[in-house]
């Protein structure tokens, strides 16, 4: 063929002298047949057949690259996450790896610059009276100086039917005699629900646990657990926002009305760290009530954790605490990646006591202790070995004032958990100290 003399924007003209119009060659490239084009396949044909062949045979192995290539990258990922997944140490390595400086290991310079001694200022155990009041009224209001032993729940709900309730799935076994949900409307905005897990065969000591942000009780069977099976009544609290608990929006007076927001909640509240408090105050009443017994304990992680310490060293009637990934004293919390929320930095309760004092404060007194547990290769919180740095200064005050000061610290595990070697250690605790004194003892 070749082009028309009237120029290729009318078609080609073959061999018969006929102009081939673009329609006709869009038949025969069909394969479709046309007057105007001979029949059989020319040159031209078979060249646009090896063309095509040609391509298809680029687009098939470009198809098997990607497929070979999706396997193998989904095979590495499958390992990978099932590596990450299920080994600790690799687990470990990965986050110390992608890690900013100082974050597992090696203490930042500013860090040294505080003597944690010089922060404690109690001279004798009288000097914790007016901190504790401070610290109470904080808390439960002006004038309120020791935590109210007649607050109870408004409503108790007995022998409830944990099927449907996540936080409570793991206590649905014969380690459990029956659970008890207990409610208590804190403000408009908030109202608490907490359960009693009665053990199959009670001892008398009591327990309450606090769990903290991003889980419920449910995390905690790994503790709670061996405690039923040695007959510690628990009383358990989800941390506001989780769980059953309710939040909604609540009117602040001369603010408005607020979705529910922790920033504004701490801003507004005359008395914010109610919605903390409260419920644990309830249910230690409650729990003291329905056993007879003097004294709990109590154990919490993260910002449990931080609760424990802070109820604790309000209210004496706990008398071995265990905060877990809790709290660090606020220099140690400086230019930290995974700082605290707002309620551990209100200054109100600062003003009251300083972390380390409430440290003292929470072990000290007759049968009172406290041991911290923190994990340096936690991955969320009061990681690293900063505990090293306080701990001796603590431990000196809380026994020269007749109190007991430890630290355990976990070396191993990159989670943020209650770990195996936490479990045990407070286990043993409770058993070395004995049960808590009876009426009358």
């Amino acid at each position: 063929m070749r082009l028309g003399k009237r120029g290729a924007g009318r078609g080609l003209r073959c061999r018969s002298g006929r102009v081939v119009s673009p329609r006709c060659l869009a038949h025969a490239a069909l394969r479709r047949p046309c007057g105007n084009l001979a029949r059989g396949p020319t040159e031209g044909d078979r060249g646009m057949r090896r063309g095509q062949s040609r391509c298809c045979g680029v687009l098939k192995g470009l198809l098997l690259v990607l497929v070979v290539g999706g396997l193998l990258g989904g095979g590495v990922f499958w390992a990978g996450d099932a590596l990450f997944r299920g080994n600790a140490d690799f687990r470990r390595w990965y986050n110390v790896l992608r890690a900013e400086p100082y974050r597992y290991e090696g203490i930042r310079p500013v860090y040294r610059e505080t003597d944690p001694a010089s922060l404690i200022r109690f001279a004798g155990p009288e000097d914790m009276v007016p901190r504790r009041a401070a610290l109470a009224e904080v808390i439960f209001g002006p004038g309120v100086t020791t935590p109210p032993a007649d607050l109870r729940p408004d409503r108790v709900e007995r022998g409830v039917d944990p099927q449907g309730v996540a936080a409570l799935a793991p206590y649905r076994d014969d380690r459990v005699a029956s659970i008890d949900r207990l409610s208590l409307t804190v403000d408009e905005g908030f109202t608490a629900r907490f359960y009693v897990l009665h053990p199959r065969h009670p001892r008398g000591p009591v327990l309450l646990y606090q769990q903290g942000n991003a889980a419920t009780i449910a995390n905690a069977a790994s503790l709670l657990g061996p405690l039923l099976e040695r007959g510690v009544t628990i009383v358990a609290f989800n941390y506001p926002g989780y769980g059953e608990n309710v939040l909604t929006r609540r009117s602040y007076p001369g603010y408005g009305v607020f979705e529910p927001s922790l920033r504004e909640h701490m801003a507004l509240d005359p008395l914010p760290l109610r919605r903390f408090f409260l419920p644990l105050l309830a249910g230690l009443n409650h729990g003291l009530a329905e056993t007879g017994a003097l004294v709990a304990d109590m154990a919490g992680i993260s910002a449990g954790g931080w609760a424990t310490v802070v109820f604790a060293a309000v209210e004496s009637r706990v008398r071995r605490s265990y905060p877990m990934a809790g709290a660090y004293p606020l220099y140690l919390q400086q230019q930290d990646d995974h700082p605290p929320s707002e309620e551990q930095y209100y200054r109100p309760l600062l003003q009251a006591a300083n972390y380390l004092e409430l440290f003292v404060m929470g072990a000290v007194g007759e049968g009172r202790a406290q041991i911290q547990f923190f994990g340096q290769y936690d991955r969320c919180c009061q990681n690293n070995r900063l505990s090293e740095l306080y701990a001796p200064a603590v431990r000196d005050a809380a026994q020269r004032l007749g109190g007991r000061f430890d630290v355990h610290l976990n070396t191993t595990s990159p989670d943020h958990r209650i770990n195996d070697d936490y479990v045990a250690r407070i286990l043993a605790d409770l058993e070395d100290q004995g049960p808590p004194p009876a009426p009358g003892e």
